[in-house]
């Protein structure tokens, strides 16, 4: 069998510790977790300790990311405003992917898909290629009943050549053993009632039911250029 698991020897990240929004803040600390596994330089907050806490703070703050979020998703935008920003009623700019992606990539200082990029059709031979070439990709999914961000950041095969090949499609989707994914919650196999989420393994069916689109081979995640 062989392993690859790109966030080995990186630290785990929590969403729990978070001073924004600690239980919908999965997206940020997600985001965050890639990034840094991908030793991606963060800008210096005087405010919060934490980057996932200050990439929080800017999503719902700038008024550019404002400005985008109006633009791109109308409706739910409205229904945001309509609410008050209160995030128990309508979503806030780091719940929604487009607004997610685009709110990452300026906080860099980068422009739109510049270090990030959301795609909304990739196979999940493309995903797991990605790590294969050492790159973690972000994806929502229905875990323990949640909806929910996590990292994905590994998979065990029984093909030998894995590391070799040259295109995703050579990956041969019947030897994968497991997924491997860092989830900032925690244990969804525990209901979340073990709250360490570093390396929970997964079956390639509970991926397929699970991320979204659901039942799908074909998946939507955040991408990374770096």
């Amino acid at each position: 069998m062989v392993e690859i698991n790109i966030s080995t020897g990186f630290p785990y990240f929590t969403q729990r510790n978070n001073k924004i929004r600690p239980f919908i803040t999965c997206n940020t600390t997600s985001m965050i977790a890639a990034l840094f596994y991908r030793k991606v330089t963060f800008p210096t907050s005087t405010i919060y300790k934490q980057p996932e806490d200050d990439l929080t703070n800017f999503l719902l703050t700038d008024s550019r990311v404002d400005a985008f979020y109006r633009k791109e998703s109308p409706i739910e935008y409205s229904k945001y405003i309509i609410a008050n920003k209160n995030p128990k009623i309508a979503y806030p700019p780091n719940q929604v992917h487009s607004v997610l992606s685009y709110g990452t990539n300026l906080w860099l200082g980068k422009s739109q898909n510049e270090i990030t990029i959301f795609k909304q059709t990739a196979s999940i031979q493309e995903v797991l290629y990605e790590v294969i070439k050492g790159k973690p990709v972000v994806q929502g999914g229905l875990w323990n009943n949640l909806h929910h961000i996590t990292c994905i950041v590994g998979f065990s095969t029984s093909q030998d050549d894995i590391k070799d090949i040259k295109d995703s499609k050579d990956i041969d989707l019947s030897l994968v053993d497991s997924i491997i994914m860092d989830d900032s919650f925690g244990d969804f196999h525990a209901g979340y009632k073990i709250q360490n989420g570093n390396d929970i393994r997964i079956t390639t069916d509970e991926y397929h039911k699970l991320v979204i689109i659901q039942n799908s081979n074909i998946k939507m995640g955040h991408f990374f250029n770096v």
